[in-house]
């Protein structure tokens, strides 16, 4: 369960990286557990907006700051400067930055079917 691309945001091409420890990150920041994030980001919400600002702000934060991880870049950035750079953004990059987000989401089902095939597998 990962979503993983780059994004042009702060004036140059970022690795953008949404998975565990992006996870942990905004979990983290907002003070909440993982069962607090499943209740936020229900799969196939991300795309509706319906969150407040600085929910998808620190969100796009932790999923940047895990990407300069991979990346083995500094984290020369802070939420406050990714909601300036979020301001500037393209709507094509943000659309993008939402797409690895969603990629990364469990889809309905999906945690069920790899249940599944541990419990029966084929021989």
């Amino acid at each position: 369960m990962f979503g993983k691309g780059e994004i042009n945001i702060g004036g140059k091409l970022r690795s953008f990286k949404f998975g565990v420890n992006a996870t942990s990150l905004f979990c983290k920041k907002r003070g909440i557990t993982l069962k607090g994030f499943t209740e936020l980001f229900n799969a196939g919400t991300m795309k509706s907006l319906d969150f407040a600002p600085e929910v998808v702000r620190d969100l796009f934060w932790a999923c940047l700051a895990d990407g300069a991880r991979i990346s083995k870049s500094e984290i020369d950035f802070d939420e406050f400067a990714v909601g300036d750079w979020m301001d500037e953004m393209a709507a094509g990059e943000k659309e993008k930055a939402f797409s690895i987000v969603s990629d990364g989401q469990p889809q309905a089902g999906e945690n069920d079917e790899k249940k599944n095939t541990q419990e029966n597998p084929t021989t």
